[in-house]
């Protein structure tokens, strides 16, 4: 049975703004799903919790957890976790992978590279891909794509 049938079937389908096709939609309709907090882990959670606020100019707004933010109300937001067995990924080894990384956008490409490398941050290998990689100071790749990347 598809999820839209499911959701007519329990009566929930007249709770929707208008019944979209993909079911995702529909589930983010109903539980109001959004994405909240990118959790990050690495050896030292200030240390990259410090470095994140200070390259997207924003900052951290929870202290007992590591949570940096625009604001209290904006979302997603990126918190850090600290576990002092992490094994950083090797760009662009597949013994060690990146399990994920982030494209971040910027307006200046320059001045963000800059910047970034001042914060602690390490050019990654180029793969052909059309934004520049780099790697936080625990090791997790980053890119930083400029409009039109």
């Amino acid at each position: 049975m598809t999820a839209s049938r499911a959701l007519r079937r329990a009566g929930v389908w007249w709770k929707l703004d208008a019944f979209p096709a993909e079911p995702s939609a529909v589930y983010a309709q109903i539980m109001g799903a959004y994405i909240r907090n990118i959790v990050i882990e690495g050896p030292d959670a200030r240390a990259l919790a410090t470095f994140y606020a200070e390259l997207l100019g924003m900052k951290i707004i929870r202290e007992d957890w590591l949570v940096v933010a625009k604001d209290e109300e904006s979302f997603p937001r990126l918190a850090f976790d600290e576990n002092p067995d992490y094994q950083p990924p090797r760009w662009p080894d597949p013994a060690y992978p990146q399990q994920m990384h982030l494209d971040l956008h910027v307006d200046d490409p320059e001045k963000a590279q800059e910047v970034a490398l001042r914060l602690g941050a390490t050019r990654l290998p180029d793969l052909g891909g059309s934004c520049p990689v780099f790697a936080d100071p625990a090791g997790h790749p980053f890119c930083l794509c400029g409009a039109g990347q």
